[in-house]
């Protein structure tokens, strides 16, 4: 039995009890979304919520505010997939057509519900707004779906049966999918669908590429379970490796996860820094908190991202200082103390230049550890010895300095990102280096 989830009204009860791995397709309504001027956020929500409860997602689909590819859609999956959800198109304005396109579908009328009229009803006086005939209509519904209660908001949602698909028609604003979802629809589906048990476990790598991790994880890879598979998710500096084993013995399967982590981690070895989803400058803070220990960076080339990525973090004002975002020699020397015979000999973007960034950063703003970057973002700028890409990472304590230099691509919003992952990357080896160090 397979699903297909639609942006717009989600329906509570189940009226049987099915067994067997479902397959999913969201299905989103709006023209809004088709022409990008709102990003469907709804259905990438939705399948993370379902997914846990063993429904596979086989196809996320967008649709336009028009009746007869509404109904074309649902024609092309009622009956062949077990579970429709439906999110769009039940407000009060004219182009909410979802509702009496649902009508057509399941050849019903919409029926008055008093009850849902009188509850709307008190609360727009609670809220002091006029309540319109256009705000009657949210009382409306087909007579043969089950309404499913919307606590916040006007648009109920609705659940119809047809040709053994289940469909769950939700709204489209996002608070009020999620509160459905979450409090009515997801409780009732956990109960009534008997789903196998879905596991994932994340290892999170930095600083090895896609194509090195799988080549040194290709032996535990090919002795993965049928019922077990692994999912490489990729992103710049970053590397999310993705455990998901599928089958009725919960316990069983956690524990058949955990040791292949273990044997990946094994293999991987400081590739690997967290086995759960924590983003690089997360781990940092943990790190830099476990030691005591203090932060600042200096930025050329990425202008302030590394500042941003580390104070995005809760509590980063115990461990991180601040920056010094500077692009010419002047600020590089005036506040960090680079030599200007350094600028003039080896160029902002050197190996020299960063150590003294790096050095400049320590003392300037007196912190235990410290970052520095230097590098060509592109588009232009680039030389022969020095082409677009080019990025000087350095990293450090009043210990040691590490200055290491990387090559990226021609695109400026990539090497960006790029030089920020690498630069956390190089100050996690180094902050590890100090734990397994440090007296306990």
């Amino acid at each position: 039995m397979k699903f297909i989830i639609i942006h717009q009204h989600t329906i509570p009860l189940l009226t049987s009890t099915y067994f067997c791995r479902m397959n999913a397709v969201i299905i989103s309504i709006g023209d809004e979304i088709l022409n990008g001027t709102t990003i469907n956020t709804n259905a990438s929500w939705i399948a993370t919520q379902i997914q846990p409860l063993g429904i596979n997602i086989h196809e996320i689909i967008s649709v336009a505010d028009k009746k007869d590819h509404i109904l074309q859609t649902l024609e092309r999956y009622s009956g062949t997939v077990g579970l429709i959800f439906i999110t769009g198109g039940l407000g009060p304005t004219k182009d909410d057509i979802t509702k009496n396109t649902l009508c057509s579908f399941f050849s019903s009328q919409l029926q008055f519900h008093e009850d849902i009229y009188l509850r709307l009803k008190k609360a727009f006086e609670r809220r002091n707004i006029p309540f319109t005939e256009n705000n009657r209509d949210q009382a409306m519904y087909p007579d043969n779906c089950i309404i499913i209660q919307n606590d916040l908001g006007t648009a109920q949602g609705m659940w119809f049966e047809k040709n053994n698909s289940i469909i769950i028609s939700m709204p489209g604003v996002p608070f009020e999918m999620k509160g459905m979802m979450t409090d009515r629809v997801i409780p009732k589906l956990s109960v009534e669908l008997k789903l196998p048990f879905i596991i994932n476990k994340h290892l999170m790598t930095s600083g090895m590429s896609e194509s090195l991790l799988a080549e040194k994880i290709e032996g535990v890879e090919n002795k993965l379970p049928a019922y077990i598979s692994l999912a490489y998710l990729p992103s710049p500096g970053v590397v999310k490796l993705r455990l998901t084993a599928k089958g009725a013995d919960r316990s069983e399967m956690e524990n058949e996860v955990e040791a292949i982590a273990a044997e990946l981690k094994q293999v991987l070895q400081n590739a690997v820094y967290a086995d759960e989803v924590l983003l690089p400058e997360e781990y940092i803070g943990r790190l830099l908190t476990r030691l005591n220990a203090t932060l600042s960076t200096a930025e050329s080339c990425t202008g302030g991202k590394i500042a941003h990525k580390i104070t995005s973090v809760p509590g980063s004002s115990n461990y991180y200082t601040g920056s010094c975002v500077t692009y010419s020699y002047d600020l590089k020397s005036d506040l960090l103390g680079v030599k200007p015979d350094t600028l003039v000999t080896y160029g902002a973007v050197s190996a020299e230049t960063v150590s003294e960034m790096l050095t400049g950063a320590l003392t300037a703003m007196n912190t235990d550890f410290a970052i520095a970057v230097s590098g060509i973002a592109g588009p232009a700028g680039g030389t022969a010895d020095k082409p677009v890409g080019t990025v000087y990472i350095g990293v450090g304590d009043r210990q040691e300095q590490r200055v290491k230099k990387y090559l990226f691509n021609k695109n400026r919003e990539v090497n960006i990102e790029y030089t920020c992952m690498f630069a956390l990357h190089e100050l996690r080896l180094l902050l590890e280096e100090r734990i397994e160090k440090k007296p306990i």
